[in-house]
């Protein structure tokens, strides 16, 4: 069974408080989300919406708002801004003007003298001259989101582009004078065999690229190929499949580095220099300004997702009452820095607890030193590190520190803190059911079958339909009154009609 690498610590389901009113940032990187897409993608670990064409006008001033009122609330005064990052959803679909207005009002903030600045793009969806445009208003940085080099690889699972159409924007990229571009490539695909990945890489580590990203397929509960069965989840994945990944996981990177490419993170490969200061600064501890729906952010030891309604999004209220947040204490900060940082392939933990001020617990360095003697970390000079052949189950061992409660983390007893228990029965049901409603916002199939039939579309996803929570979505999307001594009846009648709302949006 193959362990996915922890993305978030602590779980999102802890994220229970509302965002502070104000912030101080130090160095900082900015993440734009623009969660629009001309097609929904499995693989996607974010928030996205089919495209409008009211809302996808509207993001622009609604984000320049945004960061209007975080200017006006937050204290900018100790930081500087190290990145940019246009992502989403399919961020090379807004608007050449709107994306302009949105990167001129983040370099208003204190900056570093030539911030990197990245454009995630779509092969087929921009063109040479909007690229030229990307370039003079700052972007220095292109994210080629390729994925595949086989056309039918491609079409299996659900991209509308093509092989040739991603060699094409490589050639405008460079056209267009922007040099540094980043080529993302996946490996456990349906249809894809070694030797075609093997063929695949080494024709990459060939292009003019200066950064690759190598990583698994992953696809989320409940979507398309979920349903269909094409692709098996991690924990159900058998053995012999999971040695075929690790294979092609090893040749992938004998292949790139072999070319020159040497790997700074978990699934990235750069050429010496090359590395990006936005991705290392989702893993390295820094602050992250999140603009846009759904978007995540920290600031010191406080974490948050903002809204993920696209329909409010600009009205601050009802952003402020969709959000959530988690304000850590100084060992859950410690605890969230070291497993994150294990994305950066080595974390020095005695400087990580003293940036904290906190001190290492016993159970911690038992925990490390069983680590080390199973083979899955090396313990050098003070730093915890992921060496070539400890990476592809690394997410086993962010798994098991991430059991490790915090109070285990720093010297002293073991203390319980509300919203930091460890995974309960209810909170796993909690977490389905805002699966379930995620990728009702997202799928218009999902959503249709749960309007037409919501207990027989429940049931085929393996929902207890005698489990209150679940009964309640039932309730909401059939419209039958529900006692109003059920805790969260309003709270779920709500959420579904912000999904309908959603859903509505898109015949604008």
């Amino acid at each position: 069974m193959y362990t996915h690498p922890i993305y978030h610590w602590p779980p999102k389901r802890q994220w229970t408080q509302k965002p502070s009113l104000a912030h101080a940032w130090g160095p900082f990187s900015a993440y734009v989300h623009f969660p629009f897409c001309r097609h929904l993608c499995d693989f996607c670990g974010y928030e996205t919406r089919l495209i409008s064409k009211a809302s996808a006008e509207a993001f622009p001033e609604r984000a320049t708002s945004e960061i209007a009122r975080r200017v006006e609330s937050d204290d900018f005064g100790g930081g500087r801004l190290r990145a940019v990052f246009f992502g989403g959803g399919t961020a090379s679909l807004m608007s050449e003007t709107g994306r302009g207005a949105i990167l001129s009002a983040l370099l208003q903030l204190p900056s570093n003298a030539r911030p990197e600045v990245t454009l995630e793009c779509e092969p087929g969806t921009i063109r040479r001259a909007a690229l030229r445009v990307a370039r003079m208003a700052g972007v220095n940085r292109i994210s080629l989101c390729a994925q595949s080099f086989s056309d039918k690889v491609l079409r299996a699972i659900g991209r509308r582009h093509t092989h040739a159409q991603s060699m094409q924007l490589l050639d405008d990229c460079l056209a267009a004078g922007i040099d540094n571009v980043h080529l993302d490539l996946m490996y456990g695909l349906p249809e894809q065999t070694e030797g075609h990945w093997a063929r695949t890489l080494e024709a990459a580590s060939c292009l003019p690229v200066q950064h690759i990203s190598m990583y698994k397929l992953y696809v989320f509960k409940y979507g398309p190929l979920f349903r269909a069965g094409t692709v098996v989840r991690p924990e159900r994945e058998p053995a012999g499949v999971t040695e075929r990944l690790r294979a092609m996981h090893a040749a992938g990177n004998e292949i790139l580095t072999s070319a020159g490419f040497r790997q700074y993170t978990l699934t990235e490969y750069a050429r010496p220099g090359s590395e990006s200061e936005y991705i290392a600064s989702c893993f390295d501890g820094g602050d992250v300004l999140p603009i846009g729906p759904a978007a995540f952010g920290r600031c010191g030891n406080e974490v948050w997702e903002n809204s993920p309604y696209v329909h409010t999004y600009g009205d601050a209220d009802a952003e402020a009452t969709h959000a959530r947040a988690l304000r850590m204490d100084a060992t859950e900060a410690f605890k969230r820095d070291v497993i994150l940082g294990l994305w950066l392939l080595s974390v020095r933990v005695d400087e990580i607890a003293s940036t904290h001020g906190v001190e290492v617990g016993e159970r911690l360095l038992s925990l490390i030193d069983r680590l080390r003697a199973e083979g899955l970390i090396e313990v050098r000079d003070g730093a915890l590190t992921l060496e070539e052949r400890h990476r592809f189950r690394a997410g086993e061992t962010m798994a098991r520190l991430a059991d490790l409660d915090a109070g285990h983390w720093s010297t002293g007893q073991p203390r319980a803190r509300a919203g930091t228990a460890e995974p309960s029965s209810g909170a796993e049901r909690t977490t389905t059911l805002s699966t379930v409603l995620r990728m009702a916002r997202r799928d218009p199939a999902l959503f249709a079958a749960l309007e037409e039939n919501p207990d027989a579309t429940l049931r085929r996803l393996g929902c207890t339909l005698r489990e209150r929570r679940i009964s309640e979505l039932v309730r909401a999307i059939t419209a039958e009154d529900i006692p109003g001594s059920e805790p969260g009846a309003n709270e779920m009648t709500e959420a579904w009609s912000a999904v309908r709302r959603e859903h509505a949006m898109r015949s604008v």
